[in-house]
């Protein structure tokens, strides 16, 4: 496997002041750029060139405004990716109509209908990029060791965060921010040593996130291996868009939200005197509450499970070797989650004693409408867990009896090949296209069950079918080229590759922050647009990370389409950025 080495690169900062800020060139008010000129420039521009109204250049570099952004051109740039850039409304800009520019020491300066806009181009490496974004989400994203996002009183000041917040996949995006820092916490251990101040510092960052990642596998009292999906404290408002349980003593009930309304349970109570580890109790307790303070969230999908098993495996591979106590909760966690599952039949079950919505793995559910194309992600996870399950435990007894089972008499290895295969049946099924139908947050559950697998499996028929089974999901994997994915592909089937200078491009393009401000896709003239029979729309190519909405690895990449996620009141984690970083290089494939 060739190594790709990341150089530093221009990396975009936008800074937006009012009219009559002092900080604002007094010049920027009264010049007269040159009207536009196209002459030299070969490469499709996002504007029509109609709509360009005024020109600048700053050395070999010319910025062409529009009433819809402004477009920078370098014909000169090292990458072919950076010859055009796009600068728009509301990632970099408050206002796309540009009234005028001016140079700047790093950049320009353009007023626009609503205020004044600094944009700058900084050289920073990919590891000073991964830095900006830790310290973002530490300080703004961080929920009681939780991260996934938060919400902000104010369009981009994200120093007014409100102080509470939740998210249904908590569980999983902090586990994906947990592995990165498990695996910055590998890479400076073995290049600085275990007691360099970076290496503990990342160390402490990856058990605070992991510690919050088990805390969900106890929060809820219960006792029986059930994982809530989130948790808030009593000074936070219960959001409407589940169930939600409010512990007092040791039992808790079931708050009013609609959903627990139309099941008839609000004012239900049950056990919730299973006691929360020692160890774990700091992440509330800290912060002056209790578990009388606890409203944790149920319902619990597979999703949250599958990635926080990978967490834990690289926890326990990383994080455990001085430290007995967190290694016993792990394996302790571990060992309840999979008990609950198989000894209630291949699902997670919640206070009813039936299954929860999403997290199930039985062939019941495969032989449903939703099941039958599920199968094969689902076959895939409850053999992962088993697999996890061996390593962790140091046993094999009823994980092996059970995974032998569902792979020699109920067929599981076999279903985690026939993703594509049932996925094209569906499609001609529904009359319904490819790309309509692919569920992108299954990228994420696929890529952590298969490569669990490949990297656990032994047997080299079974590894054949997972690596044979991991191929069929690279037929939508590929396509959003991202190396949090590529690089776990390429470690579980060493004989494929992954494109050099798109896994150059996707770490060079990054924004510096993760607000979620939208930008906007809809009307640009650089972008091919593929429509699917029932009007679903995705551009013909990725245009760069920095120039496409900010999300998690849950959203198609590709989607055409102008508003985004939560926009200007949100900010996002970290984890994108630095888990497909650190877990790069720690395993050699960047430099």
């Amino acid at each position: 496997m060739k190594q790709i080495k990341l150089e530093p690169h221009l990396t975009r900062r936008s800074t937006h002041y009012s009219k009559d800020d002092p900080a604002v060139p007094a010049e920027l008010f009264t010049v007269k750029n040159d009207s536009p000129d196209f002459a030299g420039i070969n490469y499709p521009l996002p504007n029509a060139k109609d709509d360009y109204t005024a020109m600048l250049k700053t050395g070999g570099v010319t910025w062409l405004a529009s009433y819809k952004g402004i477009t920078r051109y370098d014909p000169d740039a090292a990458f072919s990716f950076d010859r055009v850039m796009y600068f728009t409304k509301d990632r970099d800009l408050t206002d796309s109509g540009i009234k005028a520019m001016l140079p700047a020491e790093n950049g320009i300066w353009a007023l626009t209908g609503d205020g004044v806009t600094l944009i700058e181009l900084i050289m920073m490496t990919p590891e000073e990029i991964c830095r900006a974004h830790l310290d973002e989400t530490l300080k703004y994203v961080d929920r009681h060791g939780m991260v996934s996002q938060r919400w902000l009183r104010e369009p981009r000041n994200l120093d007014s965060i409100y102080p509470y917040g939740d998210s249904d996949n908590d569980g999983g995006f902090t586990s994906k921010f947990s592995i990165g820092e498990i695996f910055r916490y590998a890479c400076f251990k073995r290049d600085y040593g275990e007691n360099d101040p970076r290496t503990v510092e990342a160390k402490e960052a990856a058990i605070r996130a992991t510690e919050a990642c088990l805390l969900l596998m106890y929060v809820h009292g219960r006792g029986n291996g059930f994982v809530a999906r989130t948790y808030i404290l009593s000074d936070a408002p219960t959001p409407d868009d589940g169930l939600f349980f409010r512990r007092q003593g040791n039992q808790a009930y079931c708050l009013e939200t609609t959903e627990a309304k139309n099941r008839g349970i609000v004012g239900l109570r049950i056990d919730c005197s299973s006691p929360i580890p020692e160890r774990l109790r700091h992440l509330f307790t800290d912060d002056g509450y209790t578990e009388d303070d606890i409203i944790y969230k149920a319902d619990t999908s597979s999703d949250e499970i599958t990635l926080q098993f990978l967490n834990l495996l690289a926890a326990h591979r990383h994080l455990t070797e001085d430290d007995p106590e967190l290694d016993a909760i792990i394996k302790d966690a571990v060992s309840r989650v999979v008990s609950h599952i198989i000894d209630n039949g291949f699902i997670l079950t919640d206070y009813s004693g039936l299954s929860t919505t999403w997290a199930k793995w039985n062939e019941e559910y495969f032989n449903t409408e939703d099941g039958y194309v599920d199968a094969a992600l689902n076959s895939a996870e409850m053999l992962f867990f088993l697999k996890v399950a061996m390593e962790i435990t140091g046993e094999e007894g009823k994980w092996l009896e059970t995974y032998n089972y569902l792979v020699n008499e109920r067929g599981y290895a076999d279903l985690t090949t026939k993703h594509a295969e049932r996925l094209q049946q569906f499609c001609i099924a529904t009359d319904t296209e490819f790309n309509e139908n692919i569920m992108y947050g299954d990228h994420m559950l696929a890529s952590a069950a298969l490569t669990g697998l490949c990297l656990l499996e032994k047997d080299e028929a079974l590894l054949k079918k997972y690596r044979y089974g991991y191929k069929a999901w690279r037929s939508t994997i590929a396509g959003e080229h991202n190396p949090g994915y590529d690089f776990m592909y390429i470690l579980s089937c060493p004989d494929e590759t992954i494109e050099e200078d798109r896994v150059k491009e996707w770490f060079a393009r990054h924004n510096i922050s993760r607000l979620a401000a939208g930008v906007g896709l809809v009307g640009r003239h650089d972008i091919p647009i593929a429509a699917t029979k029932h009007g679903y729309k995705q551009c013909s190519s990725l245009v760069p990370p920095d120039e496409r909405f900010i999300s998690k690895y849950d959203r198609d990449s590709l989607e055409y389409k102008n508003e985004d996620s939560g926009g200007i009141y949100c900010i996002e984690s970290a984890y994108v950025y630095n888990y497909a970083y650190w877990i790069g290089k720690y395993f050699g494939i960047i430099y």
